[in-house]
């Protein structure tokens, strides 16, 4: 299957280096691999391959994926449970013909960031209906994602 998240070679991950590492101490702030640092992710995305390439990304860059879903009945039943919460979510808007709605309905009474990860989406549609929601199309390139819920997060911190 074709990887929508290759990043640079030079750009290694934890699970290349086992965590050890030989170079020198580093500013952090910029660091790819602490750019989400902390934060715990919730990703519902059908597409099994997709969801674990989302999982590497997210992981990469820091984050913890707490939870994750394959269908709006496993979604909607994480979400709804009580004293369910996550720093941001990652939504694919179609779950096997399926929206996601709901989902994002929920995490917007919440007050939790998301953005919708789609293929079948328009960006102005989407943020139309969820108006703190980003939008990445897929394909999406793992350094934009990252960005994009880096400053989701920001954002709703503010």
């Amino acid at each position: 299957m074709l990887d929508f998240f290759k990043t640079q070679e030079a750009q290694t991950s934890h699970r290349d280096t086992g965590g050890d590492t030989k170079t020198a101490p580093r500013d952090h702030a910029g660091d790819p691999a602490e750019r989400l640092l902390g934060l715990d992710i919730l990703i519902v995305e059908d597409e099994a391959m997709l969801a674990l390439d989302l999982s590497y990304a997210v992981e990469d860059a820091g984050a913890e994926v707490r939870e994750s879903a394959y269908s709006l009945a496993s979604a909607l039943a994480l979400v709804s449970q009580a004293g369910f919460h996550v720093d941001a979510a990652i939504l694919d808007v179609d779950l096997g013909g399926s929206d996601v709605f709901p989902v994002a309905e929920r995490l917007t009474a919440l007050d939790i960031p998301f953005l919708f990860h789609t293929g079948h989406g328009d960006r102005r549609h989407l943020t139309s209906l969820f108006p703190g929601a980003a939008v990445c199309i897929k394909p999406t390139l793992q350094d934009e994602l990252i960005e994009t819920l880096q400053a989701l997060v920001a954002r709703a911190r503010r």
